[in-house]
């Protein structure tokens, strides 16, 4: 009898073991996928950011362009564009731009 109430006392200790080492893995479980959702939303964060630094470098290509193509020959409006254009992506309150002649870097913009 004594032996049936041992094996009987194990049983049941083995199954309540058997369901902490679960809820233990479940615990585990939820906590990894927080981890990746947490860095998954970084990660999309990131994407987005680059995205819209991408979409402002393409617009001001597209209106240096344009300039370009609407005075041939004038270098002054180009560099005009070129100049409001990196500093709006910038976010610079004020830029200037120089150009070598000879020893002197006089501003032209």
């Amino acid at each position: 009898m004594k032996c049936l109430e041992a094996k009987g006392k194990s049983a049941k200790a083995s199954g309540m073991l058997t369901e902490q080492s679960a809820a233990v893995k479940e615990v585990r479980r939820k906590i990894g996928q927080e981890a990746t959702i947490k860095r998954l939303e970084r990660e999309l964060v990131e994407t987005r950011r680059q995205l819209s630094e991408a979409l402002k470098q393409q617009a001001a290509t597209s209106e240096v362009l344009k300039v370009i193509a609407k005075s041939p020959g004038q270098l002054e409006p180009v560099f005009m564009s070129m100049l409001e254009n990196a500093s709006r992506i910038c976010e610079a309150s004020f830029g200037s731009m120089m150009l070598l002649d000879g020893d002197a870097f006089p501003v032209r913009c």
